[in-house]
């Protein structure tokens, strides 16, 4: 048995310390987060009660105005009685304003009615959804995986509401223009209201008044050091009620997330990349959304590319432990040569040959779109593993005897997809300006699947002028122009500018074409 010295002699108070300090933190953070939903809900519900006083208080002006115009109608047969004077003066009110031209008026609050009212109902919807939504993330994260496509449609709902509302932003900004014009515009009572503000504004607790240019007292200054202050994260991330764009964005932000967070526990990698970018083009500085984000495109296979977004996190918030982690992560994978390599992700969807026909196919579209999100970012290698996954599991799909019964079908669907992933792989090599010879077996095998593919035809005369055949690819881009079957200006000068560049690199580069061009002028010249 050890003795209590020896036991103390190996206790390592740095590390309980560290322990302790780490376990605090962790409440304080918890401790914080309640406080912010706390807030957020107040705030939340400050701008439901704000926006359905507003549509009430303009749908009873609109009201009030419908029933003095029906009085002032039915007055209206005993003007012809009235003298010249009185009529004279009638007219004067209504050109002043005192008295205003009822049809035009009456029209106008009734839209501004109409207008809070719906912005009134749209976010009582996005509440709605958004917190039951919320519920189910909670009851999906706590074990019941399936309440995450729940939750996932509520998001998908709310969001619908939140685009509506933001089409009425123009429209609601004006409203709140006008009303700010209508309210600066109206007289003051600065012998009543504004004396008694005055007044009690320089009159102490005791009775005792102070002087306008002097200094504001004792009492002021401890009103103004005990003055609490609000926490400065909940300033920043929280807008106020009148402040409708900021609302608007408020509730795309929490939407969007949402669903990423949904697509992301649902493994559909690519569009909760998405989603989480939909937050930070609002939000540029929203660390979840880079964390998340960072998190779909480690899955993907991605880690160059999630390790910048790791990155962003860490030069935001360096004391973030959460994203220190993942950082220190992906450096190790990418020292270890682990940075073009293809995720685990991919290899289970691609080897994935035993499920439904339908199951398959939505595999297939799952990488074409990771694919396609990668090569927005500009990560052909990343983007090329992916498409090439999508190709083997057609090939594998349509060799398969199962598929026989369902070829009409789903062959065009499928050839359709193959020659998309031949062609985005055509353009990974050409973007990265090497491996042109793969990047033209690929566009030569799209054709073999739709010869008249103009966009195909397009980007083999590219690799071709790259790979100095200027000849193929003048033909190609003339196989190219005959293929359009509905030409736009944009395509037409688009296949004309890359014929002139093609000329003038062969005016320029083509050895056999120059000294054919020599000899021309020579003969000529003879």
């Amino acid at each position: 048995m050890q003795s209590p010295y020896e036991v103390w002699a190996r206790f390592d108070v740095e590390k309980e310390l560290e322990r302790v300090d780490e376990a605090e933190q962790r409440e304080q953070q918890v401790k914080d987060q309640e406080k912010k939903v706390v807030e957020k809900r107040r705030v939340e519900d400050s701008i439901s009660r704000s926006t359905e006083q507003s549509a009430e208080v303009l749908a009873a002006q609109a009201a009030v105005a419908a029933l003095k115009a029906k009085g002032r109608g039915r007055r209206g047969q005993t003007r012809k009685a009235a003298t010249t004077s009185q009529q004279e003066e009638l007219d004067v009110n209504v050109q002043s304003g005192e008295i205003p031209k009822e049809p035009v008026a009456i029209d106008e609050l009734e839209r501004r009615a109409q207008l809070m009212k719906r912005k009134h109902d749209l976010i009582m919807e996005i509440l709605a959804m958004r917190r039951t939504a919320d519920a189910k993330v909670k009851e999906a994260s706590e074990g019941s995986t399936a309440k995450w496509l729940e939750a996932q449609l509520h998001y998908e709902k709310a969001i619908e509401a939140v685009k509506a509302l933001e089409e009425m932003i123009p429209h609601l900004q004006e409203i709140d223009a006008e009303v700010a014009n209508t309210s600066t515009s109206q007289p003051h009572d600065v012998h009543g209201h504004d004396d008694h503000k005055e007044h009690s504004a320089h009159e102490s607790k005791d009775g005792k008044s102070h002087d306008h240019h002097g200094g504001c007292g004792s009492g002021c200054s401890r009103s103004h050091k005990h003055r609490p202050k609000k926490p400065k994260d909940t300033e920043a991330s929280l807008p106020k009620p009148n402040d409708v764009k900021a609302v608007v964005t408020m509730f795309a932000k929490d939407c969007y997330l949402g669903l990423g967070t949904c697509e992301l526990a649902q493994r559909r990698l690519a569009a909760a990349s998405e989603a989480f970018k939909e937050v930070l083009l609002r939000d540029q500085n929203h660390v979840q959304a880079w964390m998340q984000r960072g998190a779909a495109f480690e899955a993907m296979g991605a880690p160059l590319l999630a390790w910048l977004h790791y990155n962003r996190v860490t030069g935001m918030e360096p004391s973030f432990d959460e994203g220190k982690q993942c950082e220190e992560r992906i450096k190790t994978k990418l020292a270890h040569g682990k940075g073009h390599s293809t995720s685990d992700h991919s290899a289970e969807v691609s080897h994935n040959t035993s499920s439904s026909l339908k199951s398959r196919l939505d595999a297939v579209r799952l990488l074409v779109d990771e694919g396609h999100v990668i090569m927005v970012e500009g990560f052909y290698a990343y983007a090329i593993t992916k498409f090439e996954a999508a190709l083997q599991l057609m090939e594998a799909l349509t060799s398969d005897d199962a598929f026989a019964p369902h070829s009409s079908v789903a062959r065009p669907i499928i050839d359709k997809l193959r020659v998309a992933c031949h062609l985005n792989i055509a353009s990974g090599y050409y973007e990265m300006q090497k491996g042109y010879a793969v990047g033209r077996r690929h566009c030569l095998a799209a054709l073999q699947i739709d010869p008249k593919h103009a966009v195909t035809l397009f980007r083999l005369a590219q690799i071709d002028r790259v790979a100095h055949d200027y000849e193929q690819a003048l033909q190609y881009l003339d196989k190219c122009t005959a293929a359009l079957t509905d030409p736009t200006s944009d395509t037409i000068d688009k296949i004309a500018r890359e014929r002139d560049k093609c000329l003038f690199e062969q005016s320029q580069y083509d050895a056999v074409y120059i000294r054919h061009q020599l000899n021309a002028i020579k003969e000529a010249g003879s």
